[in-house]
């Protein structure tokens, strides 16, 4: 199969959506004042097969901007934490 690329338009999504080839990640995130809460929409509605990357889970608690992925690294607890924080509802 061929890939248009890491984003793909809707059209393309929904012709290949039962492909076994192809993983829908959910990234969506809010700025904190939005009131919003991905997670929460994620689970009220998402595409069907799509995981949900919680941005929350893998953002860098020392820097104080928000849900900042943190530095590439090879440390076992940062890989866990990333690991942990895609999930399939």
């Amino acid at each position: 199969m061929s890939y248009p690329g890491m984003i793909v338009s809707s059209e393309w999504l929904a012709s290949h959506l039962n492909s076994p080839d192809v993983r829908i990640v959910d990234a969506t995130v809010h700025l904190p004042d939005t009131g919003r809460n991905a997670r929460d929409e994620y689970v009220a509605e998402h595409i069907p097969g799509a995981v949900f990357l919680d941005f929350d889970r893998v953002a860098d608690p020392d820097n104080p901007l928000p849900r900042k992925f943190p530095p590439a690294t090879n440390s076992p607890g940062k890989s866990a934490r990333s690991a942990s924080a895609i999930t399939r509802m």
